[in-house]
């Protein structure tokens, strides 16, 4: 049985990737200022480098996945140090340290690193970040790979069903519908997602062909965040007419947001043809996901507080 090192267990694809895999990986995980029933908190501090060397050579760890991060765009705009520290420098840190010891280092990476004016976005075109949080996720995996140039980053962005305290975009949206309220959502912000189903397989299979770099994990065709959030209301039957469209400019400058990329969009070549995959279809996504609501890890998801 392969051995997994989970950073940020009690966040949204964290957990998510505990829960799916935890009875076909032995799965060692680290849980920050929460308490999760059945999840065995691991009494380490990520920045105690020896201790968790040690703790890894002990427990013969295969893979070492950090999906640990500060990814509030606003917070990491008003705490740019502690958002470097965090993103960038213990990243690294870790990272450093499985190359030593001979383990994977995978790192969960970003869809925001670039400016929005190319249709999609390969996995060899410039970067180029418009906030902070873009500029530490950047930086991370420039650090990565130089210093290890084994790793692999993954791009991607997400969706699911979260505990209540991490909702995703999905659940936000579907919340919302359900108890009857409105919701603005962007009609001209794009971008690729999948399910988090889709991504941890995905995530698996790439790991099992022992694969090094960057890779994208997106769906085939780029839409916006408005026509997402219909195809779910439609799927889950719920109102389309509380999900009123919105404009990226006018809610920055109502709510003075920080500045963000309007097309977040993934080429996702490499991906199918490393897996052999001819679609990667979000509709199929969406029913999955719909499908999947009343299985036994969405419900003891649902149950965290």
């Amino acid at each position: 049985m392969k051995n997994f090192f989970l950073t940020g267990v009690s966040g949204l694809l964290g957990l998510n990737f505990f829960l799916n895999l935890k009875n076909n990986y032995r799965i060692y995980s680290l849980i920050h200022k929460k308490k999760i029933s059945g999840i065995k908190n691991i009494k380490l501090k990520l920045q105690h480098s020896n201790k968790i060397k040690k703790f890894l050579l002990k427990k013969k760890i295969n893979y070492f996945i950090h999906t640990a991060a500060i990814t509030n765009i606003e917070n990491c705009e008003k705490n740019k140090k502690k958002a470097n520290d965090t993103n960038v420098k213990l990243t690294l840190k870790l990272s450093k340290i499985c190359d030593q010891i001979g383990i994977k280092f995978i790192f969960v990476s970003s869809d925001h690193l670039f400016d929005g004016k190319k249709k999609f976005y390969n996995e060899n075109d410039f970067t180029c970040p418009l906030n902070y949080y873009a500029k530490t996720k950047v930086e991370a995996e420039k650090k990565l790979l130089k210093h290890n140039p084994s790793c692999l980053i993954i791009r991607t962005n997400f969706f699911g069903f979260g505990p209540n305290y991490r909702k995703s975009f999905s659940d936000w949206i579907i919340d919302s519908l359900k108890n009857n309220q409105k919701i603005h959502v962007f009609k001209d912000v794009y971008f690729t997602p999948v399910s988090i189903d889709f991504l941890i397989k995905s995530l698996v299979k790439i790991i099992d062909k022992n694969i090094s770099g960057i890779i994208n994990i997106s769906s085939d065709k780029k839409i916006s965040k408005y026509d997402f959030a219909l195809k779910l209301a439609k799927k889950f039957k719920l109102n389309h007419k509380l999900i009123i469209p919105s404009f990226f400019s006018e809610i920055k400058k109502k709510n003075n947001l920080v500045n963000r990329p309007k097309n977040m969009s993934l080429n996702n070549k490499k991906l199918k043809s490393t897996l052999n995959l001819k679609y990667i279809d979000i509709d199929n996504m969406i029913n999955s996901l719909y499908l999947s609501r009343k299985s036994k890890t969405v419900l003891s998801i649902k149950k965290i507080k």
